[in-house]
């Protein structure tokens, strides 16, 4: 059996993943990166569910969103560093 702290730390890895899927997938209108992202949501809550057996909500919950920050914070610079080109009206 794995220890509850490991598939915790999965599953928020797995949280951060499915959300950057999820804008990936533009409001689920493309069927490749839709069905990828809810794969990851399934896998990160089956994996939350499995260390709330041994860990009280109470702490699995605030660290498991706490270890998808980094990614997401990366994914927001990322985003805030492109240049949008807007055409101008003809």
């Amino acid at each position: 059996m794995s220890s509850p702290w490991f598939l915790l730390i999965l599953a928020g890895i797995l949280e951060a993943f499915w959300a950057v899927g999820l804008k990936l997938s533009e409001g689920f209108t493309r069927p490749v990166s839709s069905v990828v992202t809810i794969l990851l949501m399934l896998a990160s809550f089956y994996f939350l569910a499995r260390s709330m057996r041994e860990l009280p909500l109470g702490i699995a919950y605030p660290s498991h969103s706490a270890h998808s920050l980094p990614v997401r914070q990366r994914t927001k610079a990322n985003k805030s560093k492109q240049v949008s080109v807007k055409s101008s009206p003809i």
